[in-house]
């Protein structure tokens, strides 16, 4: 019997797929899994709301 396989992912990589998965729950009107999986998508996402020397 095999292990689980391989995943190469970062916090950007699971980000996305809570959030692509969130959105697919939403449209299923699965309401509970899609706000908590949004939720903890977002969570994981560096701040926007303010400016750093890079954008400037």
């Amino acid at each position: 019997m095999l292990g689980p396989a391989f995943i190469e992912t970062n916090v950007r990589y699971a980000s996305m797929r809570q959030i692509h998965v969130a959105i697919e729950c939403y449209q299923q009107q699965h309401w509970e899994c899609a706000i908590t999986l949004a939720s903890a998508g977002e969570g994981m996402l560096p701040d926007t709301t303010t400016l750093t020397s890079a954008k400037r």
